[in-house]
């Protein structure tokens, strides 16, 4: 039941202005006719605080409603086709409208309907405005999207024929919009076109991209991101949502990202750094692979190497044959062969297989955890500070052993067919376990922490919200054509 004692308030809003009506009780207490400007009336309803306020959906669409909800005032928006009406009764003016949806709306008479969020409604109006006109479809869509198209052919004429054919449309389905191009129906399946496109979409974007040439940048969204990329390299920054890239070939690189990370195929170099949660890679990469900063946990998986470690504030660093880490606060699980491994900075416990190459390990602190390092072709060097209390098995069937630690309860045997250390240091502790067949172990005394070598500088991003899709493919030519039908780029936010 509404309260007789409420003001209702009706607007009819046109273009150029707005005609305000005001009734409490069936009593007209007010009205007016202003401008069309947010603030004005909004500074009109404040003579009637708690007031109800309602306007009918229209072509001006939903920016004064918003305005209204955003200062606190009580707004509702209502469908012109469900407001009731008398029959015969034609005759409408601004002041009859305002003064019957003010008078309907203090009844409890109209039903308001959804307001979309502005960034819905610019797609909603986009898809509206391509599906009035054919001409619309090309000149809208290369607005929103195409920065320029290359067509590259034997002649002029051809590259204009060619672009000429190029069609675009972005499509609603199931609530989703959909970029789709006819490239693959093009002559040689669009072989000699890129594209180089660019959207602009709200910060709150989950997207689903696949790119089957070229280059795929997404960064300063705020929803899950799921990239597939068959010929070209993948850069994402700035996301707060899950990001999974799925892979064929060329670079990977993830920075930044409120969420968790999965990589998953085969390619180039990887970079993935500044991750609040999670990191999965799993895959075969030819190139680098680097992990910066993953807040939680981090799992690499190749055909050859399967690493499992937790909180890494540091780096790691891997090429074909070295693994290079610092700054691991969580535990280390490495299984891998033939790569030489260099960790440094370590705090917690290790778990190290190898089949050939050499490991050198330095801890950040005194052990607290166990270590176990097998290595079945190399030496194995373990640095640890001084007052460090340990139990110790270290043994090289066909090498030498060595150690920096002495006392009457380590035991050091050099000679024969199995040196070995065993025993504990200090009062005990954690359980070292190192074991090689050919290579010499040497328990050293860490001396003084060497600096950390500098981080390269990276390239500044670009500000704002932005998706980028380039195709391309490069052939030999003799004529080319661009073709940039806007020089401006539509924004949505």
């Amino acid at each position: 039941m509404r309260d007789p004692r409420t003001v209702a308030v009706g607007l009819d809003v046109h273009k150029a202005s707005v005609r305000l009506a005001a009734v409490c009780g069936g009593e007209l207490l007010g009205e007016v006719t202003l401008g069309f400007d947010h603030a004005a009336v909004e500074r009109a309803l404040r003579a009637w605080p708690g007031a109800r306020v309602c306007q009918e959906a229209g072509p001006t669409g939903f920016g004064l409603h918003r305005h209204l909800v955003a200062t606190g005032i009580d707004s509702e928006v209502v469908a012109p086709g469900l407001v009731p009406s008398r029959p015969g009764d034609r005759i409408k003016t601004d002041k009859r409208d305002a003064r019957r949806l003010a008078a309907l709306h203090a009844g409890g008479l109209l039903t308001a309907i959804y307001v979309p969020s502005p960034e819905l409604e610019a797609l909603r109006d986009l898809v509206r405005y391509q599906a009035r006109s054919g001409a619309a479809l090309a000149a809208v869509t290369l607005a929103l999207g195409i920065a320029a198209t290359l067509v590259i052919v034997a002649s002029a004429d051809e590259a204009k024929k060619a672009a000429d054919l190029l069609k675009f449309q972005i499509a609603e389905e199931a609530g989703q919009y959909i970029f789709k191009s006819n490239l693959d129906s093009l002559p040689s399946s669009g072989r000699n076109v890129r594209l180089d496109i660019t959207f602009r979409v709200p910060k709150g974007t989950s997207t689903e991209i696949t790119a089957e040439r070229g280059d795929i940048s997404v960064e300063g969204l705020q929803g899950d991101q799921t990239l597939t990329s068959n010929h070209g390299d993948v850069r994402v920054s700035g996301i707060e949502g899950l990001v999974k890239v799925q892979k064929s070939h060329g670079g990977t690189q993830v920075h930044d990202v409120k969420g968790n990370v999965e990589v998953d195929g085969r390619g180039g170099d990887v970079d993935v750094a500044n991750v609040s949660g999670t990191a999965t890679v799993s895959g075969d990469f030819s190139g680098a692979v680097q992990f910066r900063n993953v807040a939680q946990s981090l799992r690499f998986t190749s055909s050859r190497t399967d690493l499992t470690t937790q909180r890494l504030s540091g780096r790691i660093y891997m090429e074909m044959g070295s693994l290079d880490a610092r700054g691991v606060d969580g535990p280390f699980d490495l299984t891998t062969r033939q790569k030489d491994i260099n960790l440094d900075g370590f705090a917690h416990s290790l778990k190290i297989s190898d089949r050939n190459g050499e490991i050198r390990l330095r801890a950040s602190s005194p052990p607290k955890q166990s270590i176990d390092v097998t290595s079945e072709r190399g030496g194995i060097e373990l640095a640890l500070p001084e007052g460090s209390s340990f139990q110790i098995q270290a043994d090289s069937r066909h090498g030498e052993v060595d150690s920096d630690f002495t006392g009457p309860n380590l035991k050091i045997v050099k000679e024969g067919d199995s040196p070995a250390i065993t025993g504990s240091y200090g009062k005990g502790g954690p359980m070292i376990k190192l074991s090689t067949s050919y290579g010499t172990i040497r328990l050293a005394r860490q001396g003084p922490q060497p600096p950390e070598a500098p981080q390269p500088p990276q390239a500044p991003s670009v500000p704002g919200a932005k998706t980028t899709l380039d195709r391309q493919h490069h052939h030999p030519s003799r004529a080319a054509i661009v073709v940039n039908p806007l020089s401006v780029e539509a924004q949505i936010n």
